[in-house]
């Protein structure tokens, strides 16, 4: 019989949508094998039990969000306050966050599971032609919005 896993849906301000549908595609694909708490969980219960430090521990798996701020966050060590969808207020605490996510050897704790969303690159046609008449194809990637489906 399988238990259930708690999973940590770790996440700063600028990766909030990408965190909201990670978290629909872990519940809806785990088939209730999975349990999500993310930063709104902790901020909703406001108990001593469900503290950001405690749910770093307990969890079997941390999913962490990779993006520039909360890099930013975690190197300096410093909390970044921001309102999830439903107007609850979160802090994704940087000093915590980084002491928990290291062993003693001051690598990464093997429970963490780092999880980049990245565009994709599109075939772009340039605008200037070559000598042979046919504009260059280019590899680049459309700022617009990011892909993450």
């Amino acid at each position: 019989m399988n238990s259930v896993r708690r999973v940590f849906l770790l996440f700063a301000e600028d990766q909030v949508k990408n965190a909201d549908k990670l978290r629909t595609v872990l519940e809806s694909e785990s088939a209730g094998d999975v349990e999500v708490i993310d930063l709104a969980d902790i901020a909703v219960t406001n108990s001593p039990e469900h503290s950001l430090l405690l749910e770093l521990e307990r969890s079997h798996h941390i999913i962490l969000l990779c993006s520039p701020l909360a890099t930013e966050l975690i190197d300096k060590e410093i909390p970044g306050f921001f309102e999830v969808e439903n107007g609850q207020k979160v802090c994704f605490d940087g000093k915590v966050i980084s002491k928990s996510l290291k062993d003693g050897n001051g690598n990464l704790c093997n429970k963490i599971i780092p999880v980049s969303f990245v565009e994709t690159p599109a075939i772009l046609h340039g605008k200037e032609k070559s000598g042979n008449g046919k504009a260059p194809i280019i590899f680049g990637i459309k700022r617009e919005k990011p892909v993450t489906e």
